[in-house]
């Protein structure tokens, strides 16, 4: 994680910037008021699914006992198939087992 201040994030924004989005570098600007943090909206999104996900009474345990998809099936082939003529452009994955 790099820190830097309110005046180092405006010299450098673009670069700051770019240090989050293409190497998801978490950056913490400090400020006498506080500090608030930069990081990918990505990594945004998958820290608040995992806080909701952590929520839910007995979820954790469920997910730690379920069974790892590599158990469920052995080999799962794709089979593209085309809907109606009106929308052939358009084709859909069905797995086939």
């Amino acid at each position: 994680m790099t820190i830097v201040t309110a005046n180092e994030l405006q010299k450098n924004f673009d670069a700051i910037l770019d240090s989050v989005l293409m190497y998801e570098e978490t950056v913490a600007v400090a400020t006498d008021k506080g500090a608030v943090m930069m990081i990918k909206q990505e990594e945004w999104e998958e820290i608040q699914e995992t806080l909701y996900l952590k929520s839910i009474p007995g979820m954790e345990e469920s997910i730690l006992q379920a069974t790892p998809i590599e158990e469920c099936v052995d080999s799962v082939e794709w089979d593209i198939n085309l809907h109606s003529a009106a929308s052939a452009d358009k084709a859909s994955l069905v797995p086939t087992m």
